[in-house]
């Protein structure tokens, strides 16, 4: 779930490029709108985000 709000959280303020993922993963801020409880730990990296997005746009409705 943090991932998708992750997601979702940096293309509502811009960044639709994963690079931008990359400083945004330790931003309080973005950690805290995905619901971060460990303050001092990373949300997850850009290339975790573009396997997500590839997962769902392979998924195919049962």
């Amino acid at each position: 779930m943090q991932m998708l709000a992750q997601r979702i959280y940096g293309l509502a303020l811009g960044y639709e490029d994963f690079n931008d993922h990359d400083q945004l993963r330790h931003d309080p801020l973005i950690g805290l709108l995905a619901g971060k409880r460990e303050p001092e730990t990373a949300l997850v990296s850009k290339s975790a985000l573009c396997r997500l997005e590839r997962t769902a746009r392979n998924a195919t409705p049962a």
